[in-house]
């Protein structure tokens, strides 16, 4: 009799360890085959990327949308008549940035030129701000900050001590 429960009890634990065996193996396998099907590669050639960030350069300079508060990656990939992953490839992988950086970029520069020119004179920091596309004052104060090291009222400060002596 315990040799007959001794073999149950064998036979058991093999087909459980078998049916986790093939659990894991589908389990795996349909992991695969979702992620295989839902992520898109996308793969550019040097030539093309190098268009691509040309044509961006380009935009960026003459259409300004980086003073757009909205502009998103996919508003830009619009203007530009391309896709959104291609962007993307070419910001992450080619100019070594992200969508945010590189337009914040922009408006961080745009702030410093409207704040040296006197039809900007009356408005405020934030109003120079708004502008240049920022939506709101911690963003644009944290933003700055990162790009030039200085708060942007120091750095208003310096620049109309340059400008009126």
């Amino acid at each position: 009799m315990q040799e007959k429960y001794k073999r149950i009890i064998i036979i058991t634990v093999i087909s459980f360890g078998f049916i986790a065996i093939l659990a894991s193996v589908f389990y795996f396998n349909r992991r695969k085959l979702w992620k295989s099907r839902f992520t898109i590669k996308t793969t550019l050639g040097d030539k093309e990327a190098n268009d691509l960030a040309q044509r961006l350069n380009k935009v960026m300079q003459t259409k300004k949308p980086y003073l757009d508060e909205d502009l998103t990656l996919i508003k830009l990939a619009e203007l530009m008549s391309s896709t959104q992953k291609k962007l993307s490839v070419v910001l992450n992988n080619h100019l070594q940035t992200n969508f945010y950086d590189y337009v914040n970029k922009y408006r961080v520069q745009a702030f410093k030129e409207m704040i040296e020119n006197p039809a900007y004179k009356e408005y405020g920091t934030l109003g120079v701000a708004n502008e240049c596309g920022f939506k709101s004052k911690s963003s644009f104060y944290r933003v700055f900050k990162k790009e030039t090291g200085l708060s942007p009222g120091i750095y208003k400060r310096q620049i109309l001590e340059k400008i009126v002596p």
